[in-house]
């Protein structure tokens, strides 16, 4: 009975380590807070390197038998599904989080439809004079998806500086980063 329970136990493994990663790894790829990427480098990492180093020792030790597959199967998908994450959410993060933020915030937008203006403050990262402003940004023209017509945009608001890098989130609604230069 209890030979059994373990088995299906380290059948389930593979599955139950996949959600922890999932569920562990998309806050840290997620985030752009330098303290929450040196935890991330310093403990996370490492973590999930000694979690591999003891599996892989755990499936080569005997008497592990059957189990052996199970364990080495939940080492591939550490090895895999980590670096995954932190590929595919960086992409995604500004997208999702304006959908997200779009269906709670018509009304605002509303307000922008016919005139170019900052909508929001999206997003700051950095520390120490390297500073990252993002912005959501209005411009009905819809003519700003580039680095430079976004660097004219923003000298047209006022401000003295050059785009970072710009997106387009819908027709007239850019993410706007500037480097060193917040347009507040």
């Amino acid at each position: 009975m209890l030979r059994a329970t373990v088995a299906r136990l380290f059948a389930q493994l593979p599955l139950l380590v996949a959600v922890i990663v999932l569920v562990t790894a998309t806050p840290f790829a997620w985030s752009r807070d330098f303290g929450i990427f040196l935890i991330c480098i310093l403990f996370y990492l490492p973590i999930i390197i000694i979690a591999c180093i003891i599996l892989l020792v755990m499936a080569f030790k005997p008497p592990m038998g059957a189990q052996r597959l199970h364990i080495l199967l939940t080492v591939a998908v550490i090895a895999t599904l980590t670096p995954t994450v932190f590929t595919v959410i960086p992409p995604i993060r500004d997208p999702v989080g304006f959908f997200v933020w779009y269906k709670l915030h018509r009304n605002l937008i509303a307000k922008f439809k016919s005139h170019d203006g900052i909508v929001v403050t999206w997003d700051q990262w950095g520390w120490a004079g390297n500073e990252n402003d993002s912005y959501l940004v209005s411009n009905p023209s819809d003519d700003i998806a580039e680095i430079d017509p976004a660097s004219r945009w923003i000298k047209g608001q006022g401000f003295q500086c050059d785009a970072a890098y710009v997106e387009r989130m819908m027709h007239g609604l850019y993410i706007l980063t500037t480097y060193n230069c917040p347009l507040e």
